[in-house]
């Protein structure tokens, strides 16, 4: 339901997604259904054929009920990639009431203070970390636990946070009541403690998160992410493009090995609304990449090639 309002609210909504043409086409198919039935009823009985004319409201109601049927909002849209065992679904809502192992965007320190404000408890992190752990200290050694063995370099002077710095794109997972996390190294915490990531960033990381959960992952259960740097680590680009990529690289790694049988990518309430999202061509594009991605044959270079 809260989806559902989400959407009308959403302008983009009643830009895109609502038809005064289909409003128009339901209530003339409904009236002349009736017409219809009345004119046959008519012939084999005049009485029958004005009761049903006098049924006129009853058609309104709905004619008007197909017509929203027609023009609800879309929430969610989900597709089967071609040749693959594999759903990608693009969902509104709030990711951690769902099924399956979360991914989370990082810092390339995994820095986890929220007292400070140095992560914000309104990110995708912060708020993993508030669900899911009885304190940043657990979680913190958790992931240093993770860490063990991986190459690092020391940050500079005068960083804030941690010091041993990750390359973009590592991937570690954890695990806290019961359910499982990728922690993704997405972006880079500058000295005055603000995250910043590029585009490039996460074209970068994506490959190595998916090879991570297809080698390393264990259950191969559903994976749940958000749009990924859409917001404290601050990628200029729409989130739709953001989509896009996610969507683009997941099915170039799926050439090669299946990371999951389902990934779903969630969009926040507050983001449908403020940001316009345009789920109709949004699923247009997925469909059309999940439908006609060109595979590279066993042996090939390279791990696959999605549509553009």
């Amino acid at each position: 339901m809260k989806a559902l309002l989400a959407a009308l609210r959403s302008p983009a909504y009643w830009r895109k997604g609502f038809s005064a043409g289909r409003v128009i086409s339901a209530l003339l198919a409904s009236f002349g259904g009736m017409w219809l039935g009345a004119e046959i009823l008519s012939f084999f009985s005049p009485t029958a054929g004005d009761w049903l004319r006098g049924q006129w409201v009853a058609f309104l109601v709905a004619g008007t009920a197909i017509a929203a049927w027609q023009n609800r909002p879309r929430t969610r849209f989900s597709c089967r990639l071609a040749g693959r065992d594999v759903t990608i679904e693009v969902r509104v809502g709030d990711m951690f009431a769902l099924p399956g192992a979360f991914v989370i965007g990082s810092n390339t320190t995994f820095d986890t203070e929220l007292e400070t404000g140095l992560i914000s408890k309104r990110s995708v992190q912060g708020q993993f970390t508030l669900a899911f752990y009885d304190s940043v200290k657990h979680l913190d050694s958790d992931l240093a636990s993770a860490l063990v063995g991986m190459a690092s370099e020391t940050a500079s002077a005068g960083k804030i946070g941690k010091t041993a710095v990750y390359p973009i794109g590592t991937t570690i997972r954890v695990a806290a009541k019961s359910r499982r996390a990728y922690f993704l190294a997405l972006a880079e915490i500058n000295h005055h403690g603000v995250a910043q990531a590029t585009f490039d960033d996460l074209k970068n990381s994506l490959p190595k998160l998916w090879d991570y959960i297809a080698t390393k992952g264990g259950d191969f259960g559903p994976i749940v992410m958000p749009v990924l740097g859409s917001g404290f680590s601050r990628l200029p680009q729409r989130r739709d493009e953001i989509i896009r990529e996610i969507v683009k690289s997941f099915v170039a790694a799926c050439s090669s090995y299946r990371p999951t049988e389902a990934l779903t990518i969630v969009v926040p309430f507050g983001d449908f609304y403020d940001h316009e999202l345009d789920l109709i061509e949004l699923e247009a594009y997925v469909r059309h990449v999940c439908r006609y991605t060109e595979y590279l044959p066993p042996g090939a270079s390279g791990t696959g090639k999605a549509l553009l």
